[in-house]
């Protein structure tokens, strides 16, 4: 994934000035974000042609364990710092603020209320995702208000006839599967984990984390 923004300017929302129409909402531990959220992002944000794409580190992921888990605080910095130098890229602390369990449905309800009616919302998400977000909270409500914008991840082959084959009762009944959509990218196999593990060798993430979220991690002395 691709490119950068300092000092956090942009995490707090404002409301749409009018001109803003499509927004991916990308969130995630980042922990840390690296270069593959910036291509996902920036391949997304061309194929569904949005304005912006906000990215929302979490609170405290729902669906999974994460080790090594930093503050909030420095992940808000560091994706400040990874998207730096893209101007249809923005942060908000927006569910860091909320605290607690971070809760997609209550992201977008936020987000709604800030944002005026007719924007769209574009949830961007891995396939590995989409074939486990019937688990998650109030999911058929999230899938009213928003649509589903699916990336490819390695291991899983998954498409629109696939997702219909395996969750076609509940999807298909209730018109949902029209909010799915599913575009292409490059598939940067770079995980955070390897991040964090390579960082806790002393060995090099040159390439693979923006080189402003290597000179915060290295000055705040993360991950060692």
């Amino acid at each position: 994934m691709i490119i950068q923004k300092s000092k956090v300017k942009s995490q707090k929302l404002k409301p749409n000035a009018g001109n803003i129409r499509r927004i991916g909402i990308f969130g995630g531990t980042f922990n840390p974000i690296h270069n593959g959220h910036l291509l996902i992002a920036e391949e997304a944000r061309v194929s569904l042609k949005l304005d912006k794409v906000i990215f929302i580190p979490s609170a405290n992921p729902p669906h999974k364990e994460v080790s090594d888990l930093v503050s909030g605080r420095h992940r808000l910095k560091m994706a400040g710092a990874a998207i730096k130098n893209n101007p249809f890229f923005s942060v908000s602390d927006i569910e860091l603020k909320r605290g607690g369990r971070s809760y997609s449905i209550e992201t977008i309800k936020t987000l709604k209320e800030i944002y005026r009616k007719g924007t769209k919302f574009f949830f961007i998400m891995g396939a590995d995702s989409i074939l486990e977000f019937m688990t998650w909270k109030n999911w058929e409500d999230l899938l009213k208000l928003c649509n589903f914008a699916v990336y490819p991840r390695p291991g899983y082959k998954i498409n629109l006839d696939v997702l219909k084959s395996r969750m076609k009762k509940k999807l298909l009944a209730k018109s949902l599967v029209k909010n799915i959509i599913f575009f292409q990218t490059r598939v940067f196999d770079v995980s955070s984990t390897e991040v964090r593990e390579k960082i806790k060798k002393g060995e090099s993430v040159k390439y693979l984390v923006p080189e402003g979220v290597i000179g915060y991690i290295n000055k705040s002395k993360l991950y060692k």
